[in-house]
């Protein structure tokens, strides 16, 4: 998972290595949507669709991947934000966030 968020530039958020812990097994088929809210818990604005959240998708052939790319958000440089994914997989759910910062590419 990412912990910078680029202002002013398209990322990439991305899931690696998604397991299930009993088996240890690779989960290919969750469901995984992302919303990214500021530390006030307010959503980040998207200048375009699609809303949040956002889906990210299996990454074909992978063990456990999973990604999506963002555009257009709006973000304040030097600012923190939280990344959360919900994960659904058969009947567990699971919830991660990751704190991330905003800052200028090539900065």
């Amino acid at each position: 998972m990412i912990e910078l968020l680029f202002v002013g530039s398209s990322n990439m958020l991305k899931l690696s290595a998604l397991t299930n812990v009993d088996t240890g097994s690779f989960i290919n088929d969750a469901t995984v949507t992302a919303t990214i809210e500021d530390l006030a818990g307010d959503n980040v604005v998207r200048v375009t669709s699609p809303a949040w959240p956002i889906t990210l998708d299996y990454v074909v052939a992978s063990d456990g991947i999973y990604s999506a790319p963002i555009h257009d958000m709006t973000l304040v440089e030097g600012k923190k934000y939280l990344v959360i994914l919900n994960i659904t997989a058969g009947s567990a759910i699971q919830e991660k966030r990751n704190l991330c910062y905003a800052k200028y590419p090539n900065d």
